[in-house]
């Protein structure tokens, strides 16, 4: 089967809490290495974004050693590859991040996917990095195209101040997005944005978020009734936790429910990638199969595995990382 994968690849630097950085590929980086650990010797991967030509050699030596992974969609630019700086706050957890970005390529444009595989494509997964990966149109046009459809929010819900720096905002276009999306994936603050939560509310309750999210999709259905079926609210919508793990609300006709699946405690290297992960590990459960409880149970898996490294893990150590890994000794 074809899976592929629309976004940004970023060149990461992590300054740890400890003081320690890491340089890494990032972005969509971390969901084709996580789609090829678990499913590449099954499954064609093709990640579809533009990058740039100053990391053309650095990404294509990535890729060679993950099985499964094409280039042939990549689209290369001469200006410089986009770039995020990951920090945590002097007294700040490892769930308190400030992300700075810089360099965001144009978005791709709906006569862009032109290298999208001719023979069809069995799951299209779309994880918004920088916010502007892909116009709607663009999206439709993979929704066209594909059987299936996840969708990471991910950087939708966040606008880039003047010097990169990240925050939350609200927007008045989920529907463009959403309609074309069988399953979404957001974090709490990404949920509390779609729901119209106020931005400046602090720390949000997962259990409020979830509950506010329920009640919004089963609004959104009620109000949709007659409208084409690619044009209503996601038949699934899984809602990652960090270290509480997820929650997966799916829809049945006209009924929503919800249920919140735990992470196992883990001693945690770095968080960063562990959402992207856990949309692989769910959306590649999902082509192969597995309800959205199963699915979700498998992104959380995924997303746990990813925390144990930092950066972009080996496909060994991953899949290490999924057998049952517990802290960083479990990894080379």
């Amino acid at each position: 089967m074809c899976i592929v994968v629309v976004g940004t690849i970023v060149a990461d630097t992590i300054e740890h809490l400890d003081g320690n950085i890491t340089e890494s590929l990032g972005g969509i980086a971390h969901t084709v290495a996580v789609l090829s650990a678990l499913g590449g010797g099954r499954h064609a991967i093709v990640p579809v974004c533009r990058a740039g030509e100053d990391c053309r050699e650095r990404i294509t030596a990535w890729a060679a050693g993950l099985a499964g992974v094409s280039l042939e969609a990549v689209r290369w630019m001469p200006q410089a590859n986009p770039r995020v700086r990951l920090s945590y706050p002097e007294a700040g957890s490892a769930d308190e991040r400030v992300e700075r970005l810089s360099g965001a390529p144009p978005p791709l444009q709906a006569g862009d996917l032109s290298e999208v595989p001719a023979a069809g494509v069995d799951l299209a997964l779309i994880n918004c990095i920088t916010g502007s990966d892909c116009t709607p149109e663009a999206l439709a046009a993979v929704r066209g195209a594909s059987e299936r459809v996840y969708l990471d929010v991910h950087s939708l819900a966040l606008g880039t101040a003047p010097n990169g720096v990240r925050f939350l905002r609200p927007r008045d276009d989920w529907d463009d997005w959403l309609g074309c999306a069988d399953v979404v994936q957001s974090n709490v603050p990404e949920a509390a944005m779609f729901c119209g939560l106020p931005a400046d509310a602090g720390e949000y309750d997962s259990d409020e978020v979830l509950a506010a999210l329920t009640r919004h999709l089963q609004t959104r259905h009620a109000h949709r009734r007659g409208i084409r079926e690619q044009s209503l609210p996601p038949s699934a919508w899984a809602l990652t936790l960090g270290p509480e793990g997820a929650a997966v609300i799916e829809r049945h006709g006209e009924r929503v429910t919800s249920r919140r699946l735990p992470a196992t405690p883990i001693a945690a290297v770095d968080p960063t990638g562990a959402g992207d992960a856990f949309g692989a590990g769910y959306a590649l459960a999902w082509l192969e199969g597995a309800t959205p409880l199963e699915a979700a149970e498998a992104g959380v898996r995924a997303g746990t595995a990813a925390c144990l490294v930092a950066g972009a893990p080996s496909a060994e150590a991953f899949r290490r990382g999924v057998d049952g890994g517990s802290g960083p000794a479990d990894f080379p």
